[in-house]
């Protein structure tokens, strides 16, 4: 189905605030939506680029502005270019971010933080205490920075995922796609109460590929994965050599404790799938990373139950996509 076009929405929200004091707010919950390309950029016709950043905030969008569509966006739009400033604010991440600078999608409305670029040692020395053969040590470049999400996706953020995309519902998913435990606390489309902001479990890869690419964004690859974790360190965990239950075991909102880069339980709240097969190292662009390659994806980061030598940088889990388990979940990176 299509969206209307933007001009019957704003035609309406024009009338009402025309008849409206100049003081009153503007009511948009009877198109919930998120809004298109098209409809902002029908809507900058008729009201004001305030108004149009104010649904923004209110519904999101579909889509994250790249570069090339920012710059095409600047120049379809008949509005004076400084006063689009806040939109493009909201529609596209933030040039020349600083390390840890946040930045709210406005897809899934989800916050990310930046990731710089850098080279670092992916694996583990052969003194690290639990170090597995699979952990060789050897270094990776991370060519370009890039946005990752601060938490795990939460329970609500799936929920509008699946409300959506009805075929990624729990009764209607494809039965290939997962291993029959799917959402599985879940009743239909209702998650379990309280959990709306802890980390949704009992996910699928398939399912977890298909929420990141929905919300213009992507699963990180082992690599990125390992990097953002490590946040410049080169010691068993995050904080330190020696394993710290509390930093590990950090709840994921409140005063949760974030890695010097701004990521919240990225050792110890549940298992993460990253977008990679499971390979031998060295890490490389060997087509390990690409939606069709076969066999196991690899998972990072430990549950908080898992015990300390799996919360460990370097510990590399594998499983296959179907997988569904109360111990895993994801979080999505842009790039």
């Amino acid at each position: 189905m299509t969206h209307p076009p933007m001009l019957v929405l704003v035609a309406a929200v024009a009338s009402a605030v025309a008849a409206a004091p100049a003081a009153s707010n503007l009511q948009p919950k009877a198109v919930a939506d998120p809004l298109t390309l098209q409809q902002i950029e029908e809507g900058l016709k008729v009201l004001t680029p305030r108004r149009v950043a104010g649904l923004i905030r209110e519904r999101g969008a579909t889509f994250i502005l790249d570069a090339a569509g920012e710059r095409r966006f600047r120049a379809a739009a008949s509005t004076d270019p400084a006063l689009l400033e806040e939109i493009v604010g909201l529609l596209a991440p933030p040039r020349n971010p600083s390390t840890g600078m946040e930045w709210t999608a406005p897809t899934d409305r989800r916050a990310m933080v930046w990731i710089p670029a850098g080279t670092f040692q992916m694996g583990s020395p052969n003194t690290e205490s639990a170090r597995e053969p699979d952990e060789t040590l050897h270094a990776v470049t991370i060519a370009n920075g890039f946005w990752m999400e601060s938490t795990e996706v939460t329970y609500r953020a799936f929920q509008r995922f699946i409300l959506a995309n009805p075929e990624w519902q729990k009764n209607r998913i494809d039965r290939r796609l997962h291993d029959g435990n799917y959402l599985l606390d879940w009743k239909g489309n209702e998650f379990p109460a309280g959990k709306a902001d802890a980390p949704v479990v009992s996910v699928s890869w398939h399912a977890a590929r298909a929420y990141a690419v929905w919300a213009g964004k992507r699963l990180p690859t082992e690599a990125q994965w390992e990097y953002a974790s490590r946040a410049g360190r080169r010691s068993a965990y995050w904080w330190g050599d020696t394993f710290d239950a509390a930093p590990a075991g950090a709840a994921l909102t409140g005063s949760a404790v974030r890695n010097p880069w701004g990521l919240t339980a990225v050792l110890g709240g549940v298992w993460e799938w990253t977008s990679s097969a499971y390979r031998n190292y060295p890490f490389a662009d060997d087509g390990r990373n690409d939606a069709s390659a076969q066999g196991d994806r690899v998972m990072r980061g430990g549950a908080g139950a898992s015990g300390p030598p799996m919360l460990r940088s370097a510990n590399r889990g594998r499983t296959p996509p179907e997988t569904c388990s109360e111990l895993l979940g994801f979080r999505c990176a842009l790039y």
